[in-house]
């Protein structure tokens, strides 16, 4: 797991910001059943499904283009080993 967390090719800089993006989904999930909740409207669960499609496509995205390479790698680097001097 962690050497998955901690490499720096494309496929793990991929894995490292997954559970960031599914940390956004379940929060668009409660957030969005709260609104439908409140407005007494009908669940559309296959529209549903596409907008929560879309809100993680622009979570990977807006890491992949816009965050730097090796943000996720530290943050994830500090999680598991702590705050080292050198590592900044």
């Amino acid at each position: 797991m962690k050497k998955l967390l901690l490499g720096d090719s494309i496929i793990n800089q991929f894995l490292q910001i997954i559970p960031i993006t599914l940390l956004i989904c379940l929060l668009y999930i409660v957030v969005r059943i709260i609104i439908l909740k409140k407005k007494m409207v009908k669940i559309d669960y296959k529209q549903e499904i596409m907008y929560l499609i879309f809100i993680s496509y622009n979570g990977l995205l807006f890491n992949l283009v816009l965050v730097p390479s090796n943000f996720w790698s530290r943050i994830w680097h500090l999680i598991f080993y702590g705050y080292s001097e050198n590592l900044f």
